[in-house]
């Protein structure tokens, strides 16, 4: 009885693949190494948000942020984290997913959601084979048998610039060039 009305004691964080427990206080989200949880993304402020427990619950304020803070596709400077959680984004509408979730609603640490509580997957979240941010893995490990490399779309104008200007220096500044003959 007492939890209920002091609002749940504890707060799932969920970022990536990780979830991180949070006990009453006020924590540090962002991309400085010194903050509580760190999110290396460039959409990400060094400081990006501030959680804190209150008597009425959680709440996520923007901690003064440059790309701030969207909940369905709206920004929000601050947000009072409902019972059955909420997904918002850091960076913009296409930002990073962090999913907040009270302890009385959390899914388990594993990632497995069970059939009572209130967590679902967000359509928004990044494809299989991606790190969180969309980074095809492919692109880190080239070494990956299954990748290709895309090829250019057109030839790069450097490579023929460089080309030309080879070919002059080559001439020399009162030759011609090589002949057509080639003698």
């Amino acid at each position: 009885m007492e939890e209920r009305r002091r609002g749940a004691r504890r707060l799932l964080v969920h970022v990536a693949h990780t979830w991180m427990p949070l006990d009453v206080g006020e924590w540090v989200i962002g991309r400085a190494p010194e903050s509580d949880i760190r999110i290396d993304d460039d959409r990400v402020s060094r400081r990006h948000a501030v959680v804190r427990a209150s008597a009425d619950g959680w709440e996520l304020s923007d901690g003064g942020s440059l790309n701030g803070i969207w909940l369905d596709g709206k920004q929000v400077h601050r947000v009072a984290v409902p019972p059955g959680g909420l997904t918002v984004r850091f960076g913009g509408k296409d930002g990073v997913p962090v999913r907040l979730v009270p302890d009385r609603a959390a899914a388990e640490p594993s990632g497995a959601p069970d059939s009572g509580h209130a967590y679902h997957a967000d359509p928004g979240d990044p494809a299989d084979m991606t790190s969180p941010v969309g980074v095809r893995f492919q692109e880190v490990t080239p070494e990956w048998t299954g990748w290709v490399p895309p090829e250019p779309a057109e030839p790069s104008r450097l490579k023929g610039l460089l080309r030309r200007v080879g070919a002059k220096r080559a001439a020399g500044p009162g030759d011609p060039g090589p002949a057509e003959d080639g003698s």
